[in-house]
């Protein structure tokens, strides 16, 4: 008995002392450093494993806890639980078909007639529709031919040869890390790039383009190499999050990053804008690899490469510019772009292709090569969002420039800024009223999860933003980089008068 009411209030007293802490953090009277917000200890990675492993494990997983958790500090954490997880985050479930991956090669003749067959239009009309169907058929092979030729030259490039740096061998001078990848990857890299470009029907042609084999790579990196999910993963992001990238052309990413984004970091930062303006560089250029390839080609750790991807996947399908956006202005990487010579161009155009190096899942510190933890560019890039969602961006262009009939028109053929797709609008059964109240008063349910405060502005649905715009974990001073800035003075003026005009009136009683 004794014992039992010991640990109960073991229990308690730690509740209290952790819900205090979270006060501290709140209201930014503490350095949130100093409490490691950003510093993942191995307590912490222990703690948000087993509420990642819960929430998987449950009979119906809620998809809004499960994008809170791939949003919030440390990410999904490893391949054993993105293995579960993507697939639940792009709307797949268990009982979706695995696609057939047989393809090896197109030189072979049964292959072309394999591809024959799927690329078959069964035909009951009149032969004249019939010959018309046919030619597009024959059309749709051929530029199927091309992706796939494509495809067999840009795999031998993909991120993942970069990968595995498990493998050591020590030479007179240092020791030098081997590069491995596991054996037959570049040959399930092309079966799963091949399977993804096959899948695509005649309304929604899928066109291949470089620069989609280094997403395939994270996401075949992280699946263990299981080229059947792996597939199924990027045919989903490629129908939603990245359709407009799969189009014959990136006219329309081109044009909307040509618009916006130099408008949203002047809003942003003001110092970070005039410095790109006055270098003269091509920011959309720049940009545009990052966006379409979620900065996979310029990231080397699958680690980092694997957390981004788990923040793109529970956001909207702009959250990559956002992203983009909160790089280039973040407190520490913009000093070095303020601070340069604005009048030499290709020196601003390595320090802003440099910067998705400095990011790092761990904290951030002042050594040589600034770095800064990938989590305080993902809160930051929450915060753009909520300050400018996707719905009020088009306000932000110059209308001497565009008018409004010219960027809706524009903008009704993007993909991005239509409605999110419905697997990022799904969620469980999840009820609080069905969790016990130690669960729904712990801390880290009172930081994130109680209100899901990240999926929610994350989703760029209006109604779910404004709802969670006000919550107290994005005001307070611990939140993305704001930390970087000095606090905010307290204007006392007010009482310093009413002070001052009580003192004084008490003097001039005493004079007369």
């Amino acid at each position: 008995m004794v014992s039992m009411v010991q640990s109960a209030l073991e229990i308690v007293w730690e509740f209290l002392v952790s819900y205090w802490n979270l006060i501290l953090v709140a209201t930014g009277l503490g350095d949130a450093t100093v409490r490691g917000y950003y510093v993942f200890d191995e307590d912490d990675r222990i703690k948000k494993a087993a509420r990642i492993e819960k929430c998987l494990q449950a009979d119906s997983v809620d998809l809004w806890e499960l994008r809170e958790l791939s949003l919030s500090k440390g990410g999904l954490l490893d391949a054993k639980f993105r293995q579960k997880a993507w697939p639940l985050l792009v709307g797949l479930t268990l009982d979706d078909p695995l696609p057939d991956l047989r393809r090896t090669s197109s030189n072979s003749t049964e292959e072309d007639e394999e591809l024959d067959l799927k690329l078959q239009i069964v035909t009951t009309q009149t032969s004249d529709n019939a010959s018309k169907n046919e030619m597009v058929g024959e059309e749709k092979k051929s530029e199927i031919d091309v992706s796939l030729d494509m495809i067999r030259r840009d795999v031998g490039r993909s991120v993942i040869f970069r990968y595995g740096r498990d493998v050591t061998f020590e030479t007179d001078d240092n020791h030098v890390t081997a590069f491995k990848t596991p054996t037959a990857a570049a040959e399930k890299l092309t079966r799963v790039l091949e399977g993804t470009i096959q899948q695509s029907d005649h309304s929604s042609t899928l066109y291949y383009y470089q620069g989609l084999h280094d997403i395939a790579g994270v996401i075949l990196h992280h699946m263990d190499y299981q080229q059947e999910k792996a597939t199924m993963i990027l045919c989903q992001i490629c129908h939603s999050h990245l359709r407009d990238a799969m189009r014959e052309n990136f006219g329309n990413i081109t044009w909307l990053l040509s618009v916006i984004l130099e408008p949203l970091v002047e809003k942003v930062e003001p110092r970070v804008h005039y410095a790109i303006q006055t270098s003269q560089v091509d920011l959309a250029n720049i940009c545009l690899p990052w966006v379409i390839t979620w900065f996979s080609h310029d990231l080397h750790d699958p680690d980092i490469a694997g957390r981004l991807a788990d923040a793109f996947l529970s956001g909207h399908p702009l959250m990559p510019v956002y992203f983009a956006v909160a790089l280039l202005t973040h407190p520490v990487l913009k000093q070095e772009l303020i601070q340069s010579d604005c009048d030499d161009p290709s020196a601003a155009f390595l320090l802003i292709k440099r910067m998705p190096l400095a990011l790092s899942l761990g904290p951030h510190t002042d050594s040589i090569g600034s770095v800064v933890p990938i989590q305080e560019v993902v809160d930051d890039s929450i915060t753009i969002m909520n300050q400018f969602p996707p719905r009020s961006l088009l306000d932000l262009v110059d209308p001497t420039i565009y008018s409004r009939h010219d960027l809706l028109r524009r903008v009704s053929s993007i993909s991005m800024f239509k409605s999110p797709p419905s697997s990022s609008l799904n969620s469980g059964d999840f009820s609080m009223k069905n969790r016990p109240w130690w669960h729904v008063m712990s801390t880290d349910d009172l930081s994130t999860d109680s209100l899901f405060v990240r999926s929610k502005l994350a989703s760029g649905v209006p109604t779910l933003m404004v709802a969670s715009s006000g919550a107290a974990l994005i005001q307070s001073q611990s939140w993305g980089s704001r930390k970087h800035y000095p606090k905010r003075k307290k204007n006392n003026s007010k009482w310093k008068n009413r002070i001052r005009s009580i003192v004084v009136g008490k003097q001039k009683i005493k004079k007369s």
